[in-house]
């Protein structure tokens, strides 16, 4: 009998993507695995039921490890509050988006912008965004919209004047008419964006679950970055995250790119932690000192 593993992910196709493909190539099965993946509303939602235990894998953003195990979450958890990342991913694939009409950061001044939470996640890194084209914090307003689907959905529907958010919603936001601003990393430098989170107490009772995971997870990016298997993970991109073979084909050379794209080995930053903790501390309502990037991060289970 295959070990069951609740994973949940954030949905339109960043998080999900390695997932899928080693679910259709039957990597998790090698592994003993069977994956229940659930896409999540919001980090609120994810992180709480992470907490409780009602899912053992969350795909999120590193912020959210760091806030949550720190007791300075959007919401207090009930339940374990020691959360690791145990596999690294990707910067984040950052942009801002805006209306049409907002093409500088000077135009959103006054204006209402979606984050997922107000205290967690990327809300940090747009704010150090707007705070390098010049804006305070009281020159626009946050939002608390949820999960980049729905920020991008608020978006389009003039709900909200910009928002921060991954790849593939840059692709297509462009193709919207929205304006797109430059990626993100290339002002930060380092950034850990999205991470496999589990609870400590988890992952020492099922190491090998952890590790099987982690083995599953790589054999799918080493899938991916096999060019002769680019067709049929562009066509796997758009079932899944019903996405148009135009957009999945712009999306493909972004996050397939050793660089910058996915990371092939799933390796974590050290220096892009660092740039999520100096956030925290730049912007982050509690003033409390927090650990050293390693505080974060168990790198034990790789093998």
């Amino acid at each position: 009998m295959p070990r069951k593993l609740r994973v949940i992910v954030f949905p339109g196709g960043g998080n999900g993507w390695p997932i899928w493909v080693a679910q259709r190539q039957k990597f998790f099965a090698r592994e003993g695995l069977e994956i229940e993946l659930t896409p999540t509303p919001g980090s609120v939602y994810q992180m709480q039921h992470l907490l409780a235990g009602d899912f053992d894998i969350a795909h999120t953003a590193m912020d959210n490890v760091i806030a949550y195990t720190e007791g300075v979450g959007e919401v207090a958890p009930s339940g374990e509050t020691s959360l690791v990342a145990i596999l690294g991913g990707d910067n984040g694939f950052l942009h801002i988006l805006a209306r049409p009409q907002y093409a500088t950061y000077s135009d959103l001044r006054g204006k209402r912008l979606g984050v997922d939470a107000l205290t967690t996640g990327f809300a940090f890194v747009l704010r150090r965004m707007l705070e390098t084209g010049g804006l305070g914090a009281g020159d626009y307003e946050l939002v608390a919209v949820g999960a980049g689907a729905k920020r991008f959905q608020a978006l389009v529907n003039d709900e909200i004047d910009g928002t921060i958010s991954s790849t593939p919603f840059d692709v297509q936001g462009e193709a919207a008419g929205l304006h797109v601003f430059p990626a993100v990393i290339e002002t930060l430098k380092h950034y850990q964006g999205y991470i496999a989170a589990v609870r400590q107490k988890w992952a020492a009772a099922n190491p090998g679950d952890a590790s099987a995971y982690i083995r599953a997870y790589r054999s799918a990016l080493t899938w991916l970055y096999d060019p002769a298997n680019r067709a049929d993970a562009i066509a796997l991109l758009m079932e899944n995250a019903k996405m148009s073979q135009a957009a999945a084909e712009k999306t493909y050379p972004i996050m397939i790119d050793a660089k910058r794209g996915y990371d092939p080995a799933a390796a974590i930053d050290l220096a892009g932690v660092q740039t999520v903790l100096d956030l925290r501390k730049q912007y982050g309502a509690a003033q409390k000192p927090f650990g050293a990037p390693g505080k974060y991060v168990d790198l034990r289970y790789y093998s």
